[in-house]
């Protein structure tokens, strides 16, 4: 099935009038682009990469493959970024199991939070169980091993072979899922390096997790991770208590290269938990991505080159937030500032038409004309069919006496 619609891969004397037109031109083209990243409420338009042939909106697809553990075909639920379709990036993976269940609200999470640059863009693999309480369960009769190889020997090689993903894997589950999400940080902490477990039932199994969280944790000793768990006002005892314990072992451990934080859920039900346990997990492994320093270019990639060395994978910024620190540039009339974040911005993102076309009407409201020509240019490539930047490019053009040339198909 197929997810997303392919993109569409996509200075002269002059008059005082003309250059006052120009001017205008880009200044317009710079303050009224929708920013998303500020919250302004501008753009209510989905991408088009959201739409079907047919006029549906997609957000989605359904993948599956064989397993060899399972002896079986097993389904994967696979939401991808916004721009996929149009980059080169590679993204993190938030594994989610119950996928049925999770998917919708999940992804709606991820693709929220990311597009106002509160947290990366990921891709999020939710996997269809067929029976949880055998893949889950951590008794001695419970399949939660097997569902580890099946994890590890399968579904990741899949996932990296069909998608451009990152080394940076997530875990989420809920109940039972939560047990198993709780059983994989404590007995293979290198198999995901964040988990997030809603109202997790460690009552299993005599509580077995629980013990095993005791003798692992005191001896942790240089496993980078991240620990995320939740329980709700309506759960009762069986999911508190463990649960509990489970935090003050890790109070009382002081684990080198662990960041863990629990968060308990006063008004929510066991079912509705997960909801709020998804987002805040991911706030808080994410917290410290979105910049709130100054506007320089070099601010930027600083930033987000710490992020890079904190989470291991390559970490930047939406570009979207990047055009909000230009646009607030021009606003203040630093043309040379603006022209070197959109610059960052072209650098991150060389296939979008609409970062070269910013930079292309910076660098004519600082009347730098052949640069203008050279990003409009280079946007028609990526998107022939821009009326506004054909406009641009004729004026300029014209004004130099050069033919102007259709674009590239």
């Amino acid at each position: 099935m197929r997810l997303y619609s392919p993109a569409r891969m996509v200075t002269p004397r002059r008059n005082s009038a003309g250059r006052c037109a120009i001017f205008l031109l880009a200044i317009f083209g710079l303050l009224f682009t929708p920013d998303l990243a500020s919250g302004a409420q501008e753009s209510a338009v989905l991408q088009g990469d959201r739409f079907g042939d047919d006029g549906r909106i997609i957000i989605g697809e359904t993948v599956t493959f064989h397993s060899e553990v399972y002896g079986g075909d097993r389904m994967v639920l696979v939401y991808l970024p916004e721009d996929y379709a149009r980059s080169r990036q590679r993204y993190p993976v938030v594994y989610l199991l119950d996928g049925y269940f999770f998917f919708l609200p999940a992804v709606g999470v991820v693709d929220f939070y990311s597009a106002i640059d509160k947290m990366p863009k990921m891709i999020v693999a939710a996997v269809v169980s067929t029976n949880r309480m055998r893949e889950f369960s951590t008794a001695q009769s419970g399949g939660a091993a097997e569902f580890t190889t099946f994890l590890r020997d399968e579904l990741f090689p899949f996932m990296d072979e069909r998608f451009r993903t990152e080394p940076f894997n997530i875990l989420v589950g809920h109940s039972l899922g939560g047990l198993f999400a709780v059983h994989s940080f404590i007995n293979d902490p290198s198999l995901f390096d964040a988990h997030i477990a809603a109202s997790p039932a460690l009552y299993w199994n005599g509580r077995s997790e629980v013990a095993r969280a005791r003798e692992v944790l005191g001896s942790w000793t240089s496993t980078k991770n991240f620990l995320y768990m939740t329980y709700s006002g309506g759960d009762g005892d069986n999911i508190r208590g463990p649960t509990d314990a489970v935090v003050s072992i890790l109070r009382e451990s002081n684990t080198p290269g662990l960041e863990w934080d629990f968060e308990f859920l006063p008004d929510d039900r066991h079912n509705s938990s997960p909801m709020k346990s998804i987002l805040g997990g991911l706030e808080r492994l994410f917290a410290g991505w979105a910049y709130r320093g100054g506007n320089s270019a070099e601010e930027l990639a600083e930033h987000y080159r710490a992020l890079t060395e904190r989470f291991g994978f390559e970490c930047r910024p939406s570009k979207d937030a990047v055009a909000s620190r230009a646009r607030t540039l021009v606003r203040q009339d630093s043309l040379p500032e603006a022209i070197e974040v959109y610059r960052y911005n072209v650098s991150l993102y060389p296939d979008a038409a609409d970062v070269h076309e910013a930079l292309g009407r910076t660098y004519l409201a600082a009347g730098e004309n052949e640069r203008a020509i050279e990003s409009f240019e280079m946007s028609l490539e990526l998107n022939p069919e821009n009326p506004s930047v054909l406009q641009a490019l004729r004026q300029l053009k014209g004004e130099r006496g050069a033919p102007v040339e259709q674009p590239r198909p």
